[in-house]
């Protein structure tokens, strides 16, 4: 063995194994405590202005969409590859590749890991501006309401303070 080899295996264990043992131990849903014996709490968002709930969702939404928009960015290159060169088979997207294969170039890489990134940011923005539509709507419904109408908030059922007795079973 090689020390690339070797190398490449302790990454492997350092990063899989763990992962492996986190999710073959058995926890279940109704234990209120973590695997390390402390106690488990819910994490509350309420203490965060709305600006950082935005941030965070689009943070969430970026990160997510990433390597989706990067296969798609990778794909789309390499198809304009393809026609640019006069549909040579040499310059054929992923699929079609074949042995003789001609790579992209370093800023070709570069050019596809800024479009899947900017991609991956205007998907962000898409729902940004989206759910404001949307709750500015809302906004808009809740002002031509009636006088003394009550406006109705649906939260989850807190299970964890005893609300859960009174409530009734689902099921038919």
């Amino acid at each position: 063995m090689n020390i690339k080899n070797i190398l490449l295996f302790m990454l492997l264990a350092v990063f899989l194994f763990p992962a492996a043992a986190q999710t073959s131990s058995t926890s279940s849903t109704s234990s209120q405590s973590t695997d390390l014996g402390l106690p488990a709490t819910q994490f509350n968002m309420e203490g965060f202005p709305q600006w950082s709930k935005e941030l965070r969702r689009a943070e969430v939404i970026a990160f997510g969409t990433f390597p989706f928009t990067m296969f798609i960015a990778i794909t789309i290159m390499d198809s304009w590859r393809f026609y640019s060169h006069g549909w040579d088979m040499r310059y054929a997207p992923w699929p079609l590749k074949g042995a003789g294969a001609v790579d992209m170039s370093a800023d070709d890489h570069k050019r596809v890991m800024l479009y899947a990134a900017l991609g991956s940011f205007a998907l962000a923005f898409t729902d940004f501006v989206i759910v404001q539509i949307k709750r500015s709507s809302a906004r808009q419904r809740e002002k031509f309401l009636p006088p003394g109408t009550p406006i109705i908030v649906r939260t989850p059922l807190d299970t964890a303070n005893g609300d859960a007795e009174d409530a009734p079973l689902p099921g038919p």
